[in-house]
């Protein structure tokens, strides 16, 4: 048996004269929520994907313009930390907007690309560097500054170990 016979298989598109379609066919990044939502970044902004609903959402930030978002990390099941062109946002999907709260104050001048949540970590990846932020002490420590270009940073060699060796 081959996987068609075990797994269906639905593909979503953008449509423009379709607003409960995804957001963009450019998909960069994604997550699910404790709900099951599926979160995803793209190059038109935010997506979600409600599957009870087989629909999307879309969001957009900076006065409803369009920009991409990078990637998207779940801190719970109301917020959704977004890379975008621009910086960190927090998007408060109880209100379904995007919100400023105090992590971006520690991340001002940087346009990151990717973020891993590990723990009470989040690794954030920008072109300007590596950095960790402290959810706890709401501490940013750059583990690696300079001016680092996108392809530079996912080719180095990280571990975890060598993470740790660096906070």
């Amino acid at each position: 048996r081959g996987l068609g016979d075990v797994y269906k298989r639905q593909e979503y598109h953008h449509d423009d004269d379709d607003s409960l379609s995804i957001g963009s066919d450019v998909i960069r990044s994604l997550d699910i929520d404790s709900e099951g939502k599926v979160w995803i970044g793209t190059s038109s902004g935010l997506s979600v994907y409600n599957s009870a609903l087989d629909r999307f959402s879309n969001f957009v930030y900076t006065n409803g313009t369009a920009n991409g978002v990078w990637d998207v990390v779940c801190l719970d099941k109301n917020k959704v930390l977004v890379a975008t062109d621009t910086g960190l946002k927090v998007f408060n999907s109880l209100k379904n907007v995007f919100e400023d709260i105090s992590l971006l104050a520690k991340f001002p001048h940087i346009r990151p690309r990717t973020i891993r949540k590990f723990d009470d970590k989040l690794y954030v990846g920008a072109y300007e560097g590596l950095y960790v932020y402290y959810l706890k002490e709401k501490v940013v420590k750059p583990i690696m500054k300079g001016d680092y270009s996108l392809h530079m940073i996912l080719s180095i060699p990280v571990s975890y170990t060598h993470l740790r060796a660096h906070e």
